[in-house]
């Protein structure tokens, strides 16, 4: 495993790396998360059969603070970033798995990765309406200062005990702590201003297979409106549901949430 830095338009972003070879799938952590949350996959055996690169967005992990947050922070200026680190990867062909919020940089720019295998949300669930949108996460007022604001420790302590069990609280609140708040400000606007495409009509016309998989005691997310999502096109025909775990699956519950990536990886990869 390899943790390393490249210089995309100024910014030094940071990947870590299972192997330099093999059939490449691309992990973007959440927001206010980083690669850590990934280790566990990087450790088991999936590490060693394919090229898992995990890349903190810029703001977030070890990747720097923007000084353009407007622009680098902004969807558009995030899908473009990724874009850029996967040509720079030589890794354009791979699976693309987004964690949380950063999910939604792969369906808004999923014309961004004509080459992809397929894709993988994670807690993530496809977007309709601006009308919709408070039927599909369970947000409040703290949710949304949490976007918009600087936040203090209670403030991040009471998130996190929604977000993992508490056997990973203390790396979680670490990691939110570390992040910078501008990301999630300059990110979210256009989440809150309903200025996104209906994703769930939009995953009919992937041409690449696309999974959702999601924890089933997340409670920022309403997990009934996921499980209510089938077509043809999503993987097993059904959002795939972790049991005994929030937002954070591949910690909560690693050894079901690695089988359950095993197979998808296999299915998309056809190895």
């Amino acid at each position: 495993m390899d943790n390393f830095k490249i210089n995309i338009d100024k910014l030094k972003i940071n990947i870590l790396q299972s192997r330099d070879n093999g059939i490449p799938v691309i992990f973007l952590p959440g927001l206010g998360f980083s690669s850590e949350i990934f280790i566990p996959l990087f450790e088991s055996p999936l590490g060693l059969k394919y090229r898992l690169i995990s890349i903190d967005l810029p703001g977030n992990g070890n990747s720097e603070y923007s000084n353009s947050p407007a622009e680098d922070y902004s969807l558009p200026g995030l899908i473009n970033i990724i874009k850029k680190v996967t040509a720079r990867l030589f890794a354009e062909n791979a699976v693309f798995i987004g964690h949380s919020l950063s999910g939604y940089i792969l369906i808004e720019g999923y014309e961004d990765f004509p080459w992809a295998r397929g894709f993988c949300l994670i807690n993530c669930p496809p977007l309709t309406v601006k009308e919709e949108l408070t039927n599909i996460y369970n947000i409040d007022k703290k949710f949304y200062n949490f976007l918009e604001e600087p936040v203090e420790d209670d403030q991040i302590n009471l998130l996190v005990s929604k977000l993992t069990d508490d056997d990973n609280r203390e790396i979680v609140v670490d990691l939110i702590k570390k992040s910078d708040y501008k990301c999630r400000k300059y990110y979210s606007s256009w989440l809150l201003t309903g200025e996104y495409i209906n994703e769930k009509e939009a995953l009919r016309y992937f041409s690449v297979p696309i999974a959702l998989i999601a924890g089933q005691n997340d409670s920022l997310i309403n997990i009934q409106y996921i499980k209510g999502i089938k077509s043809d096109i999503l993987w097993q025909n059904k959002a795939i549901i972790i049991p005994d775990a929030k937002h954070l699956p591949m910690l909560d519950n690693k050894p079901i949430f690695i089988k359950t990536l095993e197979q998808l990886l296999f299915d998309f990869c056809g190895a």
